[in-house]
């Protein structure tokens, strides 16, 4: 209505069928949310008509697009992005590393290009031996971030440019969280996205502390199960 559009709030197959474009909201976890859908029946019907028409997903409606989900469990999503999580391989790491080094100077501007130039051939050598998951696209193979983790610290999470603000930041988290009980990480007190991202998944800020090698502030945060 907002928006000057006539809207409906539906569970049945011939509106959605009917509608000129589609909204899919939600809130909670992705199982249940999945399995809500599945036992509506209306679960080909938005994969059928989200081709035809205009589709948006908001929220945890955006996350069900996805090909799976890891919140929890593992699962299986609408596929509407076809995708998933896997451990890297050694043919991913040119592109993580372009990643790694893009993302880093857009997001923190605050610290001289140089900085992060500068640890790019380290990075390229302790890489191979990480514990990295990526974000794979299924079409064409195409690497759209990761995250990397030493035993239960957040290394790092990066998406791409181009990728960013459709989930996958999310999605290679929830991965993480599947399989940890417990993480932390150091976040930069200026990367204000970032620090909101992470209180958003349950991240708590535990303490303040100053980086050495930038002189930088920034918080220590954790989330646990």
């Amino acid at each position: 209505d907002y928006l000057g559009f006539d809207s409906l709030l539906t569970n049945k197959k011939e509106d959605i069928e009917k509608a000129d474009g589609l909204i899919l909201p939600g809130v909670g976890a992705f199982p249940s949310a999945m399995k809500m859908l599945e036992q509506s029946g209306l679960t080909e019907t938005i994969k059928t008509e989200s081709k035809k028409k205009p589709f948006l997903g908001i929220c945890l409606g955006m996350q069900l697009i996805f090909q799976k989900g890891y919140e929890f469990e593992e699962c299986d999503g609408l596929g509407l992005i076809p995708g998933s999580v896997r451990k890297m391989e050694e043919k991913d790491i040119s592109d993580v590393l372009q990643i790694w080094l893009e993302t880093n100077i857009k997001a923190h501007s605050f610290i001289d290009k140089e900085y992060w130039t500068g640890n790019y051939e380290m990075v390229k050598q302790i890489l191979p031996e990480a514990e990295v998951y990526v974000y794979e696209e299924e079409k064409n193979g195409q690497i759209d971030g990761f995250i990397g983790i030493n035993d239960c610290y957040i290394e790092g999470l990066f998406v791409k440019e181009s990728a960013q603000s459709m989930g996958i930041g999310k999605c290679l988290l929830d991965y993480v969280k599947s399989r940890k009980t417990e993480l932390c990480l150091c976040v930069y007190e200026k990367n204000v996205h970032a620090i909101y991202f992470y209180q958003r998944e349950n991240f708590l800020i535990q303490a303040e502390e100053t980086d050495e090698d930038t002189n930088e502030k920034e918080y220590v945060m954790r989330w646990g199960k």
